[in-house]
């Protein structure tokens, strides 16, 4: 992870997303850039909650895991996605684990100062609501999806979450295929045969942990996703 300041950088985003209308006129004087690299750990769950974030660009997962250590997938974020606007809420740990997926830049907030100033702005008051609601949205119909789609439509949304560039081909799973069927909520054995379908019927291409996609659209139709 790097950290630094940048008020250029800061001005051109602040431009783009207008930033200062959420956090204030001395957002200036209390913000970092923190830069993480594909793989590093954001967030880790039950660890202390020292700065707020926004993701302004790059990509996320957001997981958890068990003591036996299963991992259960909870959502891929993109930009402007916050972090630790729960935990800050509640006065908790961190409730999940946050890894980035590729570079990813995020503009920090230590605590004190989100809760001695943002707090008391409408401003950010209502950018939490928002970005909680936007949130819990995403949360139901996700479950919705799980309940009402078969694997194979799953399979093909999962698949799809892991494009992090325009007319990225090959996608390269860093989690097992055991941890992917745990977070699909379906056997290795049922993964296994909806990822052969979908090479049988020319959509993808396996080869290990890797995978080609070779029709994105139909995968895009498959998965109920525009």
């Amino acid at each position: 992870m790097q950290i630094y300041k940048d008020i250029q950088l800061l001005n051109i985003y602040n431009k783009q997303y207008e930033l200062d209308k959420i956090f204030g006129d001395d957002m200036s004087d209390n913000y970092e850039f923190h830069l993480f690299e594909k793989g590093e750990l954001i967030c880790s769950m039950e660890e202390s909650v020292y700065y707020f974030y926004i993701l302004l660009d790059g990509k996320t997962k957001v997981f958890t895991m068990s003591e036996d250590g299963r991992i259960l997938l909870h959502e891929f974020y993109r930009s402007l996605s916050s972090y630790g606007d729960i935990e800050i809420l509640n006065n908790t740990t961190y409730r999940s684990n946050v890894e980035a997926l590729k570079q990813s830049l995020f503009i920090a907030f230590p605590v004190s100062y989100i809760k001695s100033k943002c707090m008391e702005r409408k401003s950010f008051l209502k950018y939490l609501c928002f970005t909680l609601s936007e949130k819990f949205i995403s949360s139901s119909q996700k479950s919705s999806y799980n309940i009402l789609y078969p694997l194979k439509n799953r399979l093909a949304g999962f698949i799809l979450e892991h494009i992090t560039v325009q007319d990225q081909k090959i996608i390269t799973f860093t989690s097992t295929f055991k941890e992917i069927a745990e977070s699909l909520g379906t056997s290795y054995r049922h993964l296994n045969r909806s990822l052969n379908e979908l090479q049988s019927n020319n959509l993808i291409k396996i080869n290990g942990k890797q995978i080609t996609i070779i029709d994105e659209d139909a995968l895009r139709k498959l998965s109920r996703q525009n």
